[in-house]
């Protein structure tokens, strides 16, 4: 036993040691322990970049922005010309032409790197770098699609940055995605629906573990649903639904889609469920409760006349039989 006043001294293990340890736990979905032990590491080497810039992804998936850019700027100013994916990130934690900027240099940064590999001066996957640059000049060009929308030639940036990605990776489902969502900008949805077919055809293909995350699907809805194409956005709707099904926007969306195909009863028992959930986690969601509300009230008006439809039916039928009866 310890003596009074007696701590254990702390056990040290190696930089390696602290990582290997840092990678178990995040494998275990233990992110803040991972985090500790990626500090442990640092404070025997501050200035390894790989720990820093390993750090920097943690706590910036974990949500902790404000230590993730101090982590990251950290990085950029011991070594500016190594991992674009830095500037990547830091780009995603401010907006406008700041955002342009950073990401600019990471691309500018992960092309280095590529030319390094190419004439075998560093070693590395030359074609995992080229995807990786094709999506960050998708992230640069989606910049053109909101904070930048209304700056000069915003049009232009977007569709020069998305030709890149393309160029580059023609399979690219966010670049491919992008530019759909570009051609609706412009009004041409002539253009837009083929290439959102091409998204759908590609991941409609991919195993589960292998399909785009939620997000970039609920996105493919909202431009299936302003193509109108509600059948189409039915189906992803439903995929994300069995993935999330309290997620309000998701059966309110999918409320809109069984209106709009004459499916009422769908949309009552969708949005029902919608307004359940509304009532209980998002009570100050008012404007948006006002919209389910009312979609539901029509939902409801039109499952009553289907549903009245039937009976009559039902009645017509009845007379039949009753006729042949008393012949």
């Amino acid at each position: 036993s310890l003596s009074p006043g007696k701590m254990p001294k702390r056990h040290k293990f190696t930089v390696e040691q602290y990582v290997h340890k840092a990678e178990r736990c995040l494998a275990n979905a233990n992110v803040e322990l991972a985090i500790q032990f990626l500090r442990r590491a640092l404070e025997q080497s501050p200035e390894n970049l790989d720990v820093l810039d390993m750090l920097g992804e943690v706590c910036f998936d974990a949500g902790h922005l404000d230590v993730a850019h101090d982590v990251f700027m950290q990085s950029v100013q011991l070594a500016p010309q190594h991992n674009g994916g830095k500037y990547m990130s830091l780009g995603q934690m401010t907006s406008g032409q700041a955002a342009v900027e950073l990401y600019q240099k990471g691309i500018e940064v992960f092309q280095a790197e590529h030319a390094r590999i190419m004439c075998g001066e560093e070693e590395g996957d030359a074609n995992a770098l080229q995807k990786q640059i094709a999506s960050a000049f998708t992230t640069l060009a989606e910049v053109y699609l909101t904070d930048e929308c209304f700056a000069e030639n915003a049009d232009t940036c977007c569709e020069h940055n998305l030709r890149k990605a393309l160029e580059i990776d023609p399979g690219n489902l966010e670049a491919t995605q992008a530019m759909a969502s570009l051609r609706l900008n412009q009004g041409n949805r002539d253009a837009a629906g083929p290439l959102i077919d091409q998204v759908i055809a590609v991941y409609e293909h991919l195993e589960e573990e292998e399909q785009p995350d939620f997000q970039f699907r609920f996105e493919t809805v909202k431009l299936l649903l302003e193509l109108e194409r509600y059948d189409d956005a039915t189906a992803v709707l439903e995929t994300l639904e069995n993935e999330d099904d309290e997620n309000v926007e998701i059966l309110y969306l999918l409320g809109v889609c069984y209106f709009n195909t004459n499916h009422p009863h769908g949309a009552v028992d969708t949005l029902r469920r919608c307004k359940e959930h509304l009532v209980k986690y998002y009570s100050e969601e008012q404007e948006f409760a006002a919209k389910v509300d009312e979609l539901l009230a029509s939902s409801e008006a039109a499952d009553a006349c289907d549903e009245d439809g039937d009976d009559g039916d039902d009645s017509e039928n009845d007379d039949d039989d009753d006729m042949r009866d008393e012949r």
